[in-house]
């Protein structure tokens, strides 16, 4: 709302300032996709083993697996 009220008082057409807030949108959900695919899901994959790898479940907390409580 914000956004369309600086447009609007700036003169600009509150139709344009509606299709740049949806492709902003867009391009917002698209780069977030885009992120976890190429880095976040790699960034699990090098993280160490654990070295009680049946007992941890992907669940569980990290302070949880140290203190042994893998119920």
């Amino acid at each position: 709302m914000v956004a369309l009220m600086g447009g609007v008082l700036a003169n600009v057409d509150p139709l344009d300032c509606l299709w740049r807030a949806a492709l902003a949108f867009v391009v917002g959900l698209l780069g977030t996709q885009a992120w976890y695919v190429f880095f976040a899901a790699r960034a699990q994959s090098l993280l160490p083993p654990t070295e009680d790898g049946a007992g941890a479940t992907m669940g569980t907390q990290p302070a949880e697996r140290a203190m042994g409580s893998g119920e």
